[in-house]
C-alpha cells in the first residue's frame, strides 16, 4: 500500500495544483480508494480535494462546494477506520515529568516555547542520528513520506501528523518482511505510537537501537527505551533493545562540535557505543503500562492542577514554564 502511496505522490508532484485536473485526480482517486476500502490512500487523496477547493483557485468550476463536500465526507470517514494513537513516545516522557505538560501538550501546543539552548539540543540529537544510521547502511528511512507536502496553487500545504504517521507505519510494516535495516521504525499499541531510530532483522528476530547524543545512559533513557520496546514488542519479535551512545574519550580527542559531525571528519565506528539495555527495561514494563493508563486518564479530563517547582527543569526544561508563570 505504502508503495502505491509514494508512486501516486510522485505523480502528484509533477502536476500543478492549480490545474483543476489536480482537484478532478484527487476527487476521483479518493471516491476508487474510499470503494476499495483502501482507507489511508482515500483519506490522503480526499485531503488534497479538500485543500484544493478551500484554498486553490476554483478557475470556473461552478459547483466546486459539492466536490468539497464529498471529499470531506469520504475523509472524515476514512479517518473512522483508521486506527489512532492517542500517545506518543515523546507525550509520555513529557508526562513522566509532569501530567500538566503532557495534558497541555495535547490541548495548548501552540503554548509550548522552547529555549534555544533546548533547540540547539534537538539539532544535535538530528545529527547524531543520522551519523548512527552509517552504522548500518541500506537502510529504508520510514518517516520519509512523498505525501507529506504539496503546493495548492501558491499555498504551501502539509497533511496533518495523524495521516502522516498512518503512512510512517505502513511505510514500516512494508517494509519488515525485506532484510534491510529500517531507520525510524514506528509502530503502535495500546493507543501510543513509538518510534525507534534503527531497526535490524536478525535470525532469531529484530534488534532495535536508539540513538542518543549523549556519553552515558541515564534514568531517562531507559523510561524512553522501554515504552519504546513495549509498544514495538506487541507488535514484532524484539529480541535486543540496544543503546547507542558517544564515546566520551573519542568525543573529547577528535574536539569536533557534535552538530558540526559528518561521516567525512569521524570515524563512525569509534564514535560510539552500543550497549544493550534489554535487562534494564524489562523490569520497567509494568511501570509502563501503569503510565500509560494514567495519562490516558489524565488527558480525558481537564487541566491539571499542579503547582512550579524542581520537576519544571529536570531532566529538562519544560516548554510550557511561561504558561504556567501566566497561570
Amino acid at each position: 500500500m505504502i508503495e502505491n502511496i509514494d508512486k501516486r505522490c510522485k505523480q502528484f508532484w509533477s502536476k500543478i495544483m492549480g490545474d483543476t485536473s489536480g482537484l478532478y485526480a484527487c476527487f476521483e482517486t479518493a471516491k476508487k480508494y474510499f470503494a476499495e476500502k483502501d482507507y489511508l490512500n482515500a483519506a490522503i487523496e480526499a485531503y488534497w480535494c479538500r485543500m484544493y477547493c478551500m484554498y486553490g483557485e476554483p478557475y470556473g468550476i461552478s459547483d466546486i462546494k459539492s466536490y468539497e463536500r464529498v471529499a470531506s465526507k469520504i475523509y472524515f470517514n476514512s479517518i473512522k477506520r483508521l486506527r489512532f494513537s492517542v500517545l506518543s513516545k515523546s507525550m509520555f516522557i513529557v508526562g513522566s515529568q509532569c501530567e500538566k505538560a503532557l495534558w497541555l501538550h495535547k490541548y495548548k501546543y501552540k503554548e509550548r516555547k522552547v529555549s534555544s539552548e533546548t533547540q540547539h539540543k534537538f539539532d544535535r540529537g538530528h545529527v547524531v542520528g543520522k551519523l548512527a544510521q552509517h552504522l548500518f547502511f541500506g537502510g529504508v528511512d520510514a518517516s520519509s513520506i512523498w505525501c507529506g507536502e504539496c503546493y495548492v496553487d501558491n499555498t504551501k500545504m502539509s497533511l496533518p501528523f495523524h495521516l502522516k504517521q498512518q503512512c510512517w507505519i505502513a511505510k514500516t510494516q512494508s517494509a519488515l518482511p525485506n532484510n534491510v535495516p529500517i531507520y525510524e521504525a514506528a509502530f503502535i499499541y495500546d493507543d501510543v505510537f513509538a518510534a525507534v531510530d534503527i531497526l535490524i532483522k536478525s535470525d532469531k528476530g529484530f534488534v532495535a537501537y536508539e540513538v542518543k547524543s549523549s556519553t552515558a545512559i541515564t534514568e531517562t533513557y531507559l523510561v524512553d527505551n522501554a515504552l519504546q520496546y513495549y509498544v514495538i514488542s506487541h507488535n514484532i519479535k524484539l529480541v535486543d533493545f540496544v543503546l547507542v551512545h558517544l564515546d566520551e574519550e573519542y568525543v573529547i580527542e577528535i574536539n569536533i562540535p557534535l552538530d558540526q559531525l559528518t561521516f567525512a571528519n569521524c570515524d563512525i565506528n569509534r564514535l560510539f557505543v552500543k550497549t544493550s539495555v534489554l535487562d534494564k527495561v524489562l523490569p520497567l514494563q509494568e511501570r509502563v503500562r501503569d503510565d500509560i493508563v494514567r495519562f490516558k486518564q489524565t488527558l480525558a479530563n481537564g487541566e491539571p492542577t499542579i503547582k512550579q517547582g524542581e520537576h519544571c527543569n529536570v531532566p529538562y526544561e519544560c516548554a510550557f514554564i511561561d504558561y504556567c508563570r501566566r497561570h
